[in-house]
């Protein structure tokens, strides 16, 4: 592993131009007033990343233990090269998405401001025509407990690492060393049954200037940090250094449509002497009109070893299965029509997972990137 801290230095910024001032601001104020500093002073620093990002190259840091062949340092130059560069262009979208979240509660709050006054209005007239009539909850159908298919997924994950090797060959990945990102739709597959005809694959390999076990704690890292992001509900009794089991719910999108989601997922993680494997279970189903009798059973691995030649640097080598499942009863009780209503929906959630797939990707290197710079700094990368 070599020195990463040198790489993450750079020059001081340049100092920054004079704020020109606008006639509006002095019509206004009557009295000079600066325009937008801020913008100013993204822009300078964008600039400043940009020079800097073009020099990356020009000075590759050697390894450690030794001096680097020129090769080598090509090879770990392109690497740092890409990281700065994904790195300046999510400051960017940050940037966008920040103004873009900001027209967007001026919105919310002109709604909030005109629903409190309906629902002011509504409560007058509720009052004049007397109580409400009661409502009556619908019965919640739970055939399998949270905790049985939990111990069910947990079950599965020492058949899924002993499968590692063998998917990461069947995927055509597990010689790959080179960045691509693939998300397809299968009527078959050798290694699992397809109950419904038709499967998601995703594929993905990313490369990254850091050794296989800091690799391996970003991606583990990335996964707890997960947590955070949904409602989840730990299960305590699993919950150990190298294994994570939990319940989730959330609200998604899905073609102009708010689907309700919940689902049970298990991880593991293997550490050997010569690379790092992640395996994880799931079942998630969305309740959404006739798909809520519709379940995904998902199975992911996720190796992590050094790259060949004795080239500094490790690769992420990423592949999941996401298969459609019904309930063994449903299609003999369906009309023909309610069937190919279904079959329609199914196709539409199955486009919305391959999509939800190619879109997170860049994410996710970009958040692995991240926790890998954050742990080279030594920034805790936990939330409390």
């Amino acid at each position: 592993m070599y020195d990463v801290a040198p790489a993450l230095s750079q020059p001081p910024m340049p100092p920054m131009p004079p704020t020109p001032l606008t006639k509006r601001s002095v019509e206004r104020h009557g009295k000079p007033r600066p325009a937008n500093t801020s913008r100013e002073r993204m822009k300078q620093e964008r600039l400043h990343n940009g020079e800097q990002v073009q020099h990356l190259p020009l000075s590759p840091r050697g390894s450690s233990v030794g001096e680097a062949t020129p090769q080598d340092g090509d090879v770990k130059a392109n690497m740092w090269k890409n990281v700065a560069l994904r790195q300046l262009q999510q400051r960017d979208r940050s940037v966008a998405e920040n103004a873009r979240l900001k027209e967007r509660l001026r919105t919310q709050l002109k709604l909030v401001q005109s629903l409190e006054k309906v629902l002011f209005k509504r409560s007058r007239t509720s009052e004049n025509r007397g109580p409400n009539p009661p409502i009556t909850p619908l019965p919640v159908n739970v055939n399998v407990s949270d905790t049985v298919v939990l111990e069910e997924l947990l079950a599965q994950l020492d058949m899924l690492y002993l499968q590692t090797s063998t998917v990461l060959e069947e995927h055509g990945i597990a010689q790959l060393e080179t960045d691509m990102v693939s998300a397809k739709m299968h009527s078959s597959s050798p290694l699992f049954a397809l109950p419904m005809g038709m499967c998601v694959q995703v594929l993905d390999v990313s490369i990254y200037p850091f050794d296989m076990h800091a690799t391996g704690n970003a991606v583990w890292t990335y996964s707890k940090r997960g947590l955070h992001k949904l409602h989840v509900e730990p299960y305590n009794e699993a919950l150990t250094a190298d294994t994570m089991a939990f319940t989730y719910e959330f609200s998604q999108d899905v073609c102009g449509r708010t689907v309700r989601v919940r689902g049970h997922q298990v991880m593991r993680k293997y550490i050997e002497s010569g690379r790092v494997v992640l395996v994880g279970a799931r079942r998630s189903r969305p309740e959404w009109r006739t798909a809520d009798r519709l379940e995904f059973h998902s199975s992911s691995w996720a190796n992590i070893r050094p790259l060949a030649d004795n080239a500094e640097g490790s690769v992420i080598q990423y592949a999941s299965t996401w298969v459609p499942h019904l309930q063994p009863s449903a299609p003999s009780l369906m009309a023909a029509a309610a069937q190919r209503q279904l079959q329609a929906e199914v196709g539409e959630i199955t486009d919305f997972v391959m999509a939800t797939f190619e879109k997170e990707a860049p994410q996710f290197r970009e958040e692995i990137e991240s926790l890998l710079l954050e742990q080279a700094k030594g920034i805790p990368s936990i939330p409390p």
